[in-house]
């Protein structure tokens, strides 16, 4: 026998399950972040201020023309009205149009896109022509020229609105709906026998929604630039309404006189708008191309 001493074996504890590590948030201060709290921050002013200060939007002409100060931050429009106010108060008017058009458009748009984008018939492709040679002309002329035809006010712009951003949300939903159409799961529920409604709405559906509602920002920052030239060229809504590009074609005649900040309010707060809107769009992209 050696002198060779043999080493007990330690019994091996049993392993415990390590926890989940916590997904890591986004900076505090991330493009999406941002931009949602510029957008409350507009909706909030927009039905709060003009209720504030319901008494400066009454005409004052003794207070004409003032420039920006204390008391009226953004200055007075030429009968004496608050800008401030009326800057807030034109909030409404431009976003409830743009929000409810583009809503309005990606429905009709994202339901038509879908079912010509699954049947992929002959008259799918008939249909692409067609919106093809739409989009090949401005969308400013056709609102423009829907317009003339049906005249202006708020309701009239939410159609203009819808009716020029139903092709886009046509052909994008369409090019969703074909690559979905093309994923293993669908033709597993094809196979099984599920009707195409329920394998539109519980297969290619989700899988649209993410482009859609990128879109749908994005048409709605084009959406208040639109408003806000139809209302500069004087085809928006009622002269003299709280409006955004009402107020800057209201303001170029004293340009020359030094009173800058009759379009200087309301065109930042176009580029501010917009430029949040486009703040959480990138950010939806981004989001999914992470997933």
């Amino acid at each position: 026998m050696s002198g060779v001493q043999q080493i007990p074996q330690v019994p091996q504890l049993p392993q415990v399950p390590q926890a989940e590590t916590p997904r890591a948030r986004g900076p505090l201060l991330s493009s999406r972040n941002v931009g949602l709290a510029i957008l409350a921050l507009i909706v909030v002013g927009a039905v709060i201020i003009p209720w504030i200060l319901a008494d400066r939007l009454e005409t004052r002409l003794g207070d004409a023309l003032l420039g920006p100060s204390l008391s009226h931050p953004f200055g007075t429009d030429p009968v004496g009205r608050d800008l401030f106010a009326r800057v807030a108060e034109a909030a409404r008017t431009d976003v409830t149009v743009a929000v409810v058009g583009v809503l309005l458009s990606a429905v009709i748009g994202g339901m038509i896109g879908v079912v010509v984008g699954y049947s992929r018939g002959r008259w799918s492709g008939l249909l692409m022509r067609g919106l093809d040679a739409f989009q090949a002309f401005p969308l400013l002329v056709f609102a423009l020229l829907l317009l003339a035809f049906v005249g202006g006010g708020v309701s009239t712009l939410i159609i203009a609105v819808g009716f020029v951003n139903i092709p886009i949300f046509i052909r994008l939903v369409r090019a969703e709906t074909l690559a979905a159409s093309r994923l293993p799961y669908v033709d597993a529920a094809t196979c099984v026998g599920c009707s195409t409604p329920r394998i539109l709405w519980r297969h290619i559906l989700p899988n649209v929604l993410t482009g859609a509602l990128t879109q749908t920002t994005t048409a709605a920052g084009y959406a208040i630039i639109l408003v806000g030239a139809l209302g500069f060229l004087g085809v928006g809504t009622d002269p003299g309404a709280a409006e955004w590009g009402v107020m800057i074609q209201e303001g170029v005649q004293y340009m020359t006189s030094g009173q800058w900040w009759l379009i200087a309010f309301p065109g930042v707060a176009i580029v501010v708008t917009v430029v949040a809107l486009q703040m959480v769009g990138e950010s939806v992209v981004k989001a999914r191309r992470v997933r």
